[in-house]
């Protein structure tokens, strides 16, 4: 039989072992137990961070292909945008270019058309200054145009004298003007310049066209730059004939009719490009409003 000591030595090695066996338990439990409540939990919020993040990634680089996709299509619009643009410039230029010759050969058309002015000159009154015992006569001036209608407001002067003395100015521009200017051949201005009577001379004359602008038979409203310049160049000839044949004007002369101032009666004035100014008495009517 084992001996007290023996049988105290193996249960002090029993007790021993059995302490170790419960403090691995004790120990592995709690491995396990911090393991599958504090660890484990870390690990699969982190796993599952880590598949947000890989997700989020891919729709980043998603997203960025998008973007870029996007960003092409919109270099490629402002491309077709620009190039639109170009073509919508040189469009524009077309359409100016088209509206300028446009205006121009409608400019010439009607400068063309016109070759002749008509007016008529109402004698109102005949009488004599008492202080200065001189002539006078009263009169009024009315534009019309082919059908009769009046153009623009009839004007009243007092000429000093019996006789009425009108002045017209006629400009026919040469093959070089027209060719310069963009006219037709044979397009001519002419203009009723001034009207006086015979006490009163050409100094003292009424102006019946306004100097540097366009008379109203010619057209009304804007006056394109074109017109203006051909108008600019009439005037400039008219007030100084030696520069006529330096601006390719062909031929400019003035002419000055008269007629007897009759009380009541109307005479009508008629000029013409070919042939010039001509006065003549008119049955007494009135022209129309």
């Amino acid at each position: 039989m084992p001996s007290v000591t023996e049988s105290v030595s193996t249960f002090n090695s029993f007790i021993r072992t059995l302490l170790l066996v419960i403090f691995l338990g004790v120990f592995g439990y709690g491995a396990y137990a911090g393991y599958e409540y504090l660890i484990k939990p870390q690990i699969e919020e982190a796993q599952a961070t880590d598949r947000e993040l890989a997700e989020a990634k891919s729709k980043l680089l998603a997203a960025g292909r998008e973007l870029a996709s996007a960003q092409a299509k919109v270099n490629e619009q402002t491309q077709m945008l620009a190039q639109q643009e170009t073509q919508i410039e040189v469009q524009l230029e077309v359409i100016s270019e088209l509206q300028d010759t446009n205006e121009k050969l409608e400019t010439a058309r009607r400068l063309l058309k016109l070759d002749r002015r008509l007016a008529k000159i109402r004698v109102i009154n005949v009488g004599t200054n008492t202080e200065t015992n001189e002539t006078f006569s009263d009169i009024e001036f009315i534009e019309v145009d082919e059908e009769g209608k009046v153009l623009g407001e009839p004007r009243t002067f007092r000429l000093m004298g019996d006789e009425i003395r009108v002045d017209s100015w006629i400009v026919k521009f040469a093959d070089q003007y027209i060719e310069d200017a963009d006219l037709i051949r044979g397009t001519s201005l002419c203009v009723f310049k001034s009207i006086y009577g015979n006490l009163d001379g050409p100094q003292n004359a009424h102006e019946l066209e306004e100097e540097n602008s366009r008379p109203l038979a010619y057209g009304r409203g804007r006056v394109s730059e074109f017109e203006k310049k051909i108008w600019d160049d009439f005037w400039e000839i008219s007030v100084n004939p030696d520069k006529a044949s330096e601006m390719g004007i062909r031929a400019g002369h003035g002419q000055v009719n008269y007629v007897k101032a009759k009380p009541g009666m109307v005479y009508q004035v008629e000029l013409r490009a070919s042939d010039g100014m001509t006065i003549r008495p008119l049955v007494d009517k009135q022209p129309e409003e």
